[in-house]
């Protein structure tokens, strides 16, 4: 199990990196205001899922996502993508807890 988790952990260091690179880009900055909204929604859902996002920003994401459509489309697209790497990098996982969850 130990093992598991350094190589889940490696592959997260991984994306993080990948990241970084991107971000750090000079000549990477969203065009128009839209993309920027994206950029933020991104990084909130982002520290959600990794369970690092402070209360208050969490009460503010869920205010945004009860007031603005594209928002919560963004999001539910954004989550679709979540569980499709899930599965994809762990499918032994997904058919775990879809077997758990068809037994109750």
């Amino acid at each position: 199990m130990h093992d598991e988790i350094n190589d889940i952990q490696s592959e997260v260091d991984g994306l993080n990196r990948l990241l970084g690179e991107s971000l750090s880009a000079a000549s990477w900055t969203p065009a128009d205001p839209k993309s920027r909204l994206r950029q933020r929604l991104g990084i909130l859902i982002l520290k959600m899922l990794d369970g690092v996002l402070e209360r208050r920003y969490m009460l503010r994401l869920e205010k945004w996502l009860l007031v603005d459509v594209d928002a919560r489309r963004y999001y539910v697209e954004f989550m679709h993508l979540e569980a499709l790497l899930h599965m994809h990098y762990h499918p032994e996982r997904f058919k775990l807890s879809c077997l758990n969850g068809s037994s109750k």
